[in-house]
């Protein structure tokens, strides 16, 4: 009977731990599927439509993106499958946000969908200036539901477009997102979720991470996959950075006045040659020599702005560090 006992135990625990590890999947896990990254560069609606017509009951893509006329937006992507559901968000099309929705997520979602009637609701615009405008889609195998409408007042027949609003956006304020970038090339090392990077440096001692905490600048030992212990500043850093002055005459001047202009906090990292220095232009990583006023390409990323004061490069290790929306980026030092 004490044996029959244990094995019953055994088997219990067993299904636990399968049923545990399952819910706790880690979201690095989840691909994003292309058509909703797509969706969130280009709103092609009907290559979404085509998509969605030809899929079996039950997998569903609820869309929210909204804009105001003074740049901010919001992307939200709900993707349901028999398998899996996801949640995704957005800004900007280059940095992604992406999560598991749990089964209570989901239910309350659909329940909230379907108790309102969203999907038979009309455009609601009221042609503010100042005002976000938001745009609802509900994509299945029967085809598309949509409506256009703007952030209104609270209360009376606008508050059930505030409430969908915010069925979307409370999703993605909770949980624990897995941040990518829309190259896959680029590795976040740290989440600007996690902590607020500013800088980064490597010296004698080893790599250090200027981190943000409550309103101080601090810098942190940092071992490539963790923070470690506060740490001396990097003395680039206590020393000011020189100013440099060139010709206008001077070949590719307005590329090289966009490097140099951008020296600030300190100077350029220097590549170990006389007169050279690595240097960020826009979406590339080179060699600047001091000289001569020539910028040499070493390196080309798609959709990502580089800064100089922000970038650390390991051209022996083929890999470059550089700090974008608070996050730390790891990029692989593609040949040109």
């Amino acid at each position: 009977m004490k044996r029959l006992i244990t094995i019953v135990l055994v088997l219990l625990l067993g299904l636990s731990l399968i049923s545990c590890g399952k819910n706790q999947a880690k979201s690095e896990s989840i691909v994003i599927p292309d058509l909703i990254k797509n969706f969130i560069d280009d709103y092609n609606q009907n290559e979404v439509t085509k998509a969605y017509l030809s899929r079996s009951d039950g997998e569903e893509l609820y869309f929210l993106s909204g804009g105001d006329g003074w740049g901010d937006r919001c992307n939200v992507a709900i993707s349901i499958s028999k398998k899996e559901s996801i949640i995704v968000s957005s800004e900007d099309g280059v940095r992604y946000k992406v999560r598991w929705l749990n089964k209570n997520e989901l239910e309350n979602f659909i329940k909230f969908i379907k108790e309102n009637d969203i999907d038979t609701l009309k455009d609601n615009l009221g042609g503010a200036d100042d005002a976000m405008e938001y745009y609802y889609s509900h994509w299945s195998n029967k085809g598309i539901s949509k409506i256009n409408f703007e952030s209104l007042g609270v209360g009376g027949e606008v508050e059930i477009y505030r409430s969908l609003v915010n069925q979307f956006l409370n999703l993605t304020k909770t949980g624990d997102f897995d941040v990518r970038y829309k190259s896959a090339d680029v590795k976040v090392l740290i989440k600007s979720e996690d902590y607020q990077v500013e800088n980064i440096w490597k010296d004698e001692d080893g790599f250090k991470v200027l981190i943000k905490e409550n309103r101080e600048l601090v810098w942190h030992e940092f071992d490539g996959n963790k923070l470690g212990n506060k740490t001396s500043s990097p003395n680039v850093f206590t020393n000011k950075a020189k100013k440099v002055h060139i010709k206008k005459s001077s070949k590719n001047f307005d590329d090289i006045y966009d490097i140099l202009s951008g020296i600030k906090e300190r100077f350029l990292q220097p590549t170990g040659k006389a007169d050279e220095f690595y240097a960020a232009l826009h979406g590339e990583i080179g060699k600047i020599n001091m000289k001569t006023f020539t910028f040499t390409k070493i390196a080309q990323y798609k959709d990502i702005e580089l800064d100089s004061m922000k970038t650390w490069v390991d051209e022996a290790g083929g890999k470059a560090y550089t700090v974008i929306n608070n996050d730390l980026l790891e990029l692989p030092l593609q040949k040109v």
